[in-house]
């Protein structure tokens, strides 16, 4: 007789599966035993996550053996009641032991001579008295020995009837129970309704695979910079002397003794404009005889470039030095001229400041195209780590106020960020969702294949760490622990069961036939008790 485990259907957890993919490939084996093959899973390496997985199989009234290699997740696989073993070739030991010891050496060193034709010889006939079996196998034993098997042959014959007429009976009675012990069926239809919720989540450079438990995933950190430098014109303009007012002035001598003028003597205006001698000149004496002033005349240049240095005749009247001025009379008998002024172009803080916003405009512009090349907006989403590019030098040729045409700054400018894939958030959010979801509703599970994720939003950054919130929607389809259901429906009367029923959570219609009609009540058996669960119904929520 064929063992059990011939029946069980086998199903393979990939290495990359997490516990809901694996719940899925399960639902489609409910209620028959299911080998589930998972070597080299780490979601079965977590054992909250083997608790999930028992407490679903007894959902779905699967028979589950799990295959590890490891001997951590099967030990801790056989703590929480789940069956399970190393291999493949382990489950099915058992039956190679059923199928009994294999023919014992004389039994084929037997058939084998008998086939051969060397019956005569005495080693085949020592063979098969030692093996009545194989003589009665072949059936090419001598007349004689022929004659000694019929006996065994007849009781052979007469056991073999008995067992098949006991199997047949068995079969009639078991038949017969079968329609008359008291059986149910029952068709449950579930719940199929919308859920969304707001996760929160983190993304870590340091974190190298993500962690559904925590909401922890890995990120990237970006850091770009860039390097330029920009020139623009220049818009003060202020006038400047241009040169100095140069003329002469005439030295006469108030006393008898002749007077030396230093070069470099000062001589002034009435308002206090200076001039300087050219050089130094000696001033005869007067002749207090003749009355003839002795005098001299010298070159001056002014002190103060510009047209401030221009003045008309006889406007320079006294000398800086008093001892000069009580023994001399000085005078300008025409015109200083040829002080001038220019137009002059100079740098302004304005222009600093519309030169710098302009090269880290350029520059920003620049170091967000290359973020684009880097992340693909389409695969990552990217969180700064600064409201703004950072302006990390900043150098200006000219200083403000600084004489030129045109000015010119060099800058280097720096973003920094942390990228995070939307595939991470494809893969930890159905974990996520259904560990939420196991926690806040009693009778129902979520349906992998309609989740779905909005933006990103609510970031926050510390050290390149990003927090964020997440919003997730799901299909949430009531499920009920089938084998529990039975046991406690075994027994109950009709209205017993009917308000058991109503009162399951989740239960979107219900169906129960139960026979035979003279009988009202559920089986004493709870496996004469069938449950099947339907599609089911979606409401809104």
């Amino acid at each position: 007789m064929a063992s059990s485990k011939s029946n069980s259907r086998t199903v393979y957890a990939a290495p990359d599966d997490e516990i809901p993919a694996i719940v899925v490939k399960l639902q489609r084996r409910r209620g028959s035993p299911v080998v589930l093959v998972a070597n080299n899973c780490p979601a079965l390496h977590n054992r909250e996550n083997l608790e999930f997985l028992q407490r679903q199989a007894e959902d779905l009234d699967l028979d589950l053996t799990l295959v590890c290699g490891d001997r951590a997740v099967r030990s801790i696989a056989s703590d929480l009641g789940i069956k399970a073993v190393s291999s493949l070739g382990a489950l099915h030991a058992p039956e190679q032991r059923e199928r009994g010891p294999k023919a014992s050496a004389a039994d084929v060193a037997a058939t084998k001579a008998v086939k051969a034709g060397v019956a005569g010889s005495n080693v085949a006939e020592k063979t098969i008295r030692a093996t009545p079996s194989a003589s009665v196998a072949t059936g090419r034993t001598s007349e004689r020995r022929g004659r000694r098997s019929l006996p065994l042959d007849r009781s052979f014959s007469s056991v073999l009837a008995l067992a098949t007429l006991i199997v047949v009976l068995l079969f009639v009675v078991w038949g017969a129970l079968y329609v008359v012990l008291p059986s149910a069926k029952i068709e449950l239809t579930p719940v199929q309704r919308r859920y969304s919720t707001v996760l929160q989540l983190l993304a870590d450079p340091q974190v190298s695979r993500l962690n559904a438990a925590t909401g922890q995933i890995p990120a990237q950190l970006v850091a770009l910079e860039e390097t330029d430098e920009l020139t623009i014109p220049a818009t003060g303009k202020r006038n400047e002397p241009s040169g100095r007012a140069e003329g002469s002035v005439v030295f006469s001598n108030r006393i008898s003794q002749p007077v030396v003028v230093p070069k470099g003597t000062i001589v002034l205006t009435n308002d206090n404009r200076r001039y300087v001698t050219a050089a130094e000149v000696n001033i005869p004496p007067t002749s207090g005889t003749s009355g003839e002033f002795g005098a001299r005349r010298v070159a001056v240049v002014a002190e103060e470039a510009g047209p401030v240095g221009n003045v008309e005749s006889n406007a320079i009247t006294h000398i800086e030095d008093q001892s000069l001025n009580q023994r001399l009379i000085v005078n300008n008998e025409w015109p200083i001229q040829g002080g001038g002024e220019r137009v002059v172009t100079f740098v302004t803080e304005q222009d600093r400041l519309q030169l710098y916003e302009q090269l880290r405009e350029a520059l920003k512009q620049r170091v967000w195209n290359r973020l684009g090349g880097e992340v693909n907006p389409a695969e990552k989403f990217f969180v700064p780590w600064d409201d703004d590019i950072i302006v990390d030098t900043a150098d200006y040729d000219r200083t403000v106020g600084e004489e030129g045409d045109q000015v010119t700054l060099r800058m280097k400018v720096k973003l920094r960020g942390t990228a995070v894939s939307y595939v991470y958030l494809e893969e930890v959010a159905p974990v996520i969702l259904a560990r939420i979801v196991e926690n806040q509703f009693e009778a129902y599970a979520l349906v992998p294949d309609t989740v779905q994720l909005g933006e990103p939003g609510d970031a926050g950054i510390a050290e390149g760490v990003v927090r964020f919130t997440l919003e997730a929607q799901s299909d949430l389809v009531s499920t009920w622990n089938l084998g529990k259901v039975r046991r406690d429906l075994a027994n109950k009367t009709r209205e017993e069961a009917e308000a058991y029923l109503d009162n399951l959570m989740g239960v979107g219609d219900i169906t129960l036939e139960m026979g035979p009609d003279w009988y009202d009540r559920m089986p004493r058996l709870w496996f004469r008790i069938s449950i099947e669960v339907v599609e089911p119904l979606q409401i809104a929520v």
